[in-house]
């Protein structure tokens, strides 16, 4: 698409559309569910669908706007002689209006997300590969988004430092940088009986890289599931190897669970490390249980038959009912650190937190309450009935020697409180 598209937009650079003076603006439009349609309608009624959009937007916009097919899911605009930014996004509301009004089926709106990259010239005009490239950025921006985005001389370099970041990511899961820390959870009286993995990056002759940093980034560029695959399983190699038989928890992210690979997964490293699947927990957060919900809820009824454990991780945070809470097949449900850290200063988060506990108690879920920073909250907690908790008081996520030898010698029976 590239080097024929950039030939056609030099020869309409240098044509006399674009001598009239002003700023001229390339924009891509792609259509991201073009193959479901495809799979779902047939090809030829998807093809037919988007020919008709284009010349829709032919005939609606500006005699010396050009309108091109790029390729079967990507429409390509050229809009010459434009006075800045400004009405390049009035132009942008109006190819988003021409699609939502022509992309129908049967008199129905598609209700597509659609992506829209667009890159404005500056006063000396781009070449036309150079151009592309910036509407192709902004488009993958666009996507990442779901909005429009006009370039502006950053979106190329984002998406470039982005890729960059991809290969380093890459090779350090190749090379062994990224490493489960452990965090110990604890009962009511105190003992280690189990620790939740969380992943860090140990990039040489670097700090150690924390979640929030690496996580995002690993989402955006499709590195999220072989790294989920991998912390599971080191993890589950390094429990196995403990003198106690700790329960194991690992953070499961949305996108494990849209398909059946997380089985295949769990099934593999159950099998590899001999591990009893009752001393395994997978952690969801209420955000990725909603995503396609009838689905995940029946893939987490297939991991439960498993005889693993699913936990209901920040809950509070997200948005779902109480008629969805209650269809959710889970053992235990994470209290979020942002209720547990207040919950003595304020009222509102105090009720909130004993609410949890009554809820989940009542429908026979364990609790866990994260983000457990001083003595105080955990002699409240206990006294309210709270079946494990989690955080700084406890212990800090470590390396998995430190943990070892801080909460695993033969004589360790009860967490150092105050670590």
């Amino acid at each position: 698409m590239h080097s024929e598209l950039g030939g056609q937009v030099d020869a309409w650079l240098q044509s006399s559309a674009v001598v009239s003076g002003g700023q001229h603006a390339m924009v891509l439009l792609s259509i991201p569910q073009y193959e479901q349609m495809g799979l779902a309608l047939g090809y030829a009624e998807t093809e037919a669908l988007v020919s008709n959009l284009r010349l829709a937007l032919e005939s609606e916009l500006r005699r010396q706007d050009l309108v091109i097919q790029a390729n079967t899911d990507t429409l390509a605009f050229l809009l010459p002689a434009l006075n800045g930014i400004g009405h390049l996004e009035l132009a942008l509301s109006k190819v988003q209006r021409i699609c939502d009004e022509r992309l129908r089926l049967e008199g129905r709106p598609l209700q597509l997300r659609l992506c829209l990259g667009a890159a404005l010239t500056p006063v000396a005009h781009d070449e036309g590969t150079v151009l592309l490239r910036r509407a192709h950025a902004a488009m993958i921006r666009s996507r990442q988004l779901g909005e429009p985005v006009i370039d502006q001389g950053h979106a190329l370099s984002s998406v470039a430092s982005g890729w960059q970041r991809h290969l380093m990511m890459a090779q350090a899961l190749e090379a062994g940088e990224f490493e489960p820390y452990f965090q110990p959870k604890v009962d009511s009286v105190g003992r280690v009986i189990g620790a939740e993995a969380l992943l860090r990056w140990n990039r040489p002759g670097h700090d150690l890289t924390m979640p929030d940093d690496f996580i995002p980034q690993a989402e955006a560029n499709g590195l999220i599931l072989p790294l989920t695959w991998y912390v599971l399983k080191a993890s589950m190699a390094r429990c196995m190897t403990w003198q106690r038989p700790l329960t194991l928890s690992v953070n499961v992210p949305a996108a494990a669970l849209t398909s059946d690979k997380i089985l295949l997964e769990v099934q593999d490293g159950l099998a590899i490390f001999d591990m009893p699947p009752e001393r395994l927990t997978l952690e969801v957060t209420e955000s990725g249980i909603m995503h396609d919900s009838k689905a995940v809820l029946a893939l987490l009824s297939r991991l439960r038959a498993l005889g693993i454990r699913i936990s209901i991780d920040d809950f509070g945070t997200g948005y779902s009912s109480f008629a969805h809470f209650r269809d959710i097949p889970a053992d235990e449900l994470k209290i979020d650190r942002c209720f547990v850290t207040n919950m003595l200063t304020s009222e509102v988060d105090a009720q909130i937190v004993k609410s949890m506990l009554e809820l989940a108690h009542n429908l026979g879920l364990s609790v866990v309450a994260e983000g457990v920073e001083t003595a105080a909250v955990a002699s409240r907690l206990t006294s309210w009935g709270c079946d494990q908790m989690q955080g700084f008081y406890f212990g800090r996520p470590l390396a998995e020697s430190d943990f070892r030898s801080q909460f695993l010698a033969p004589a360790q029976v009860a967490v150092r409180q105050g670590a």
